[in-house]
């Protein structure tokens, strides 16, 4: 079986996934600031886990189907040490 990381393994569709991407840059994606459910998650299946991201669409459909709430600290914390 052929294993495209760019695909969501739940959907199929494209995951929009900045470092599963084959362009050059690999800067942030929108997924670096996402908690994934952990139920969601078990949905993937095994050949195909750590192998492709989840896309923000299913992230999406599967919080609203169980009254899942985005967690409100999605930014990463930038913590300033003292000199």
């Amino acid at each position: 079986m052929s294993i495209d990381p760019s695909c969501c393994p739940l959907c199929g569709q494209p995951n929009e996934c900045q470092l599963c991407t084959v362009s050059i840059y690999k800067g942030p994606c929108w997924c670096a600031h996402e908690e994934m459910p952990a139920a969601l998650l078990a949905r993937v299946p095994e050949t195909l886990r750590n192998r492709a991201c989840i896309c923000r669409a299913c992230v999406e459909q599967y919080r609203r189907d169980n009254n899942v709430a985005r967690p409100f600290n999605l930014r990463p914390v930038h913590r300033h040490q003292a000199p």
